[in-house]
């Protein structure tokens, strides 16, 4: 079984320092509670030096400032396509109202088509029916003129 080595008393005020507060008294470990000020208003309080890496802020300010993160080539790529990223989204609004108004577009053009089908499927009804029409009345005349 292998232990960490205690934080000392330096790691434990830099901890303090990158949260913008200041350690006033430190036990010697990191799970026992420490006295710490906040620079900013001068707050002083007890906590633990572990909660302070946690994020742990003063309850007067609420000044919340978490502890750098390290970065990792994932984190360094997201960051190096952000202008790309800002510039799509500056142009996205246009993006957007071009493919509305080309989907108009098409709508008006699918609405014309589906109108003109049914034109011409009224048109070929209409020449079935005259053509019945025909067919009916030649028949009347033909009875009419035997009669």
């Amino acid at each position: 079984m292998t232990f960490k080595p205690a934080t000392t008393h330096e790691e434990a005020s830099n901890i303090c320092e990158q949260a913008n507060l200041t350690l006033v008294s430190y036990p010697g470990k990191a799970r026992e509670e420490s006295t710490i000020r906040c620079n900013q208003c001068g707050h002083e309080w007890q906590t633990t030096i572990l909660n302070i890496k946690r994020g742990a802020s003063c309850s007067k300010c609420r000044v919340k400032i978490s502890t750098p993160t390290k970065s990792t080539p994932e984190v360094e790529e997201i960051v190096s396509l952000l202008p790309q990223i800002k510039a799509l989204l500056a142009v996205a609004p246009t993006l957007i109202e071009m493919a509305e108004h080309e989907q108009e577009r098409l709508d008006c053009a699918k609405s014309t088509v589906d109108r003109m089908a049914r034109i011409k499927a009224e048109k070929k009804k209409g020449k079935e029916l005259q053509a019945q029409l025909s067919v009916r009345k030649e028949r009347a005349t033909e009875a009419f003129s035997q009669w």
